[in-house]
């Protein structure tokens, strides 16, 4: 997994997916269009069926809603993330 330095200050969010198949095709598909994200290890206050979720910023989460919509990459959740 590659790790993309993510400004403190900045607020994020958390995406979360059943399985680690869907992280590693979202984290793909959103890199590709330009969206930084970071693989990071799912809080346990937000659990998951899986151990890994995508970190991105607040800002960029109605772009990749939308992206894993269209790329039908299917979404558990997204949860506010404070760092």
């Amino acid at each position: 997994m590659r790790c993309v330095k993510l400004q403190k200050k900045d607020e994020f969010c958390v995406l979360l997916f059943s399985s680690v198949h869907y992280v590693f095709r979202a984290e793909k598909a959103l890199r590709e269009a330009g969206i930084r994200v970071e693989t990071i290890t799912a809080p346990r206050e937000l659990t998951s069926d899986c151990g890994v979720a995508l970190l991105l910023k607040q800002t960029d989460s109605e772009r990749a809603l939308s992206l894993l919509k269209e790329n039908k990459i299917p979404l558990v959740s997204v949860s506010p993330y404070k760092s």
